[in-house]
């Protein structure tokens, strides 16, 4: 990534910021450290043209100790609260690059850092998702207080949770974490155009292994995705999932997902969608039958 001086910087010496910015892009971050320690407030002003901080250029480059050591200069919400032009904090870029100890380093100076949002009303547990950053998703998630998961979760400007994220982002094992994570809230949640993320499952058949689009209409398309095919089968005298077993040991990477919110949806599926499910299957199974060659010799009519 490359960054540009901003002439006129918001620093007190134009002339300090410039030697900072310089010695940040030629990899002298020690000595950025030792200036910043006797003058801190170079660490709260703009140095880029795209607005960044030093702090913001040290997550990107992900100088995790440096990170920490400006950290502890200015360990304030107000220096961690600061945005780049686009809006993103330096929680933000941490989740970014996928670095869990910046993440744990900024978010515990003060967990209310995990529901600072940008322009597009993403908090960094989105920007995790966005990335595929599975272990900071986690890490945010674990040191976010328990009574703001769900709303830190939810963009309020489109109504969309992370749990729609994921799915739109193909983040299939993605979505069947989240469902485990947040049960009920995030797999019932409509968005502002009243779409859930089952919705947004059933529009991927893609995401299965026949991707067939010969099924139309919503209930059959989610029906139909979520049929085994041969070679995926499951052992037959499989129980249920008990607790502390995991999904996959059970179910094929590609239905994971479908399964998890089969599983949270318990009662109505196993009393009305199961049963057209095996019965769909059985069809299914009777139509590629037919379709196959004949394998055995020509009846002679003797016996």
């Amino acid at each position: 990534m490359e960054f540009s001086f901003i002439e006129g910087s918001s620093a007190p010496n134009q002339e300090t910021a410039k030697l900072l910015f310089e010695m940040a892009m030629n990899g002298k971050w020690v000595d950025v450290v030792k200036i910043v320690e006797e003058k801190p407030f170079f660490l709260v002003a703009e140095v880029t043209k795209t607005k960044d901080t030093l702090l913001h250029l040290a997550v990107s480059y992900r100088k995790e100790k440096t990170v920490q050591e400006m950290i502890n200069i200015i360990p304030t919400f107000e220096s961690l609260q600061l945005r780049n032009k686009q809006g993103n904090t330096a929680l933000h870029l941490a989740a970014m690059v996928g670095s869990v100890a910046m993440c744990e380093c900024i978010a515990n100076v003060d967990s209310s850092l995990i529901g600072e949002r940008n322009p597009e009303g993403e908090t960094p547990l989105f920007t995790a998702v966005l990335f595929d950053k599975k272990q900071v998703f986690q890490c945010l998630y674990d040191l976010c207080p328990s009574n703001e998961r769900h709303s830190y979760s939810k963009n309020p400007r489109t109504g969309d949770t992370i749990l729609h994220y994921a799915i739109s982002e193909d983040h299939f094992d993605w979505a069947l974490r989240i469902i485990q994570l947040y049960g009920k809230v995030l797999a019932n949640a409509v968005n502002k155009k009243g779409i859930t993320a089952l919705h947004l499952l059933a529009d991927k058949p893609s995401a299965f292994k026949s991707g067939s689009l010969l099924l139309h209409g919503f209930r059959k398309r989610i029906i139909y995705n979520c049929i085994f095919i041969d070679e995926h089968e499951v052992e037959q005298n499989v129980d249920h999932p008990k607790e502390g077993k995991a999904l996959d040991q059970y179910f094929p990477e590609n239905y994971k997902t479908c399964i998890g919110f089969f599983l949270i949806f318990g009662g109505f599926f196993r009393s009305f969608v199961l049963p057209v499910l095996a019965m769909i299957r059985g069809k299914v199974r009777e139509l590629r039958d037919e379709e196959r060659p004949e394998t055995q010799p020509e009846d002679t009519g003797k016996h």
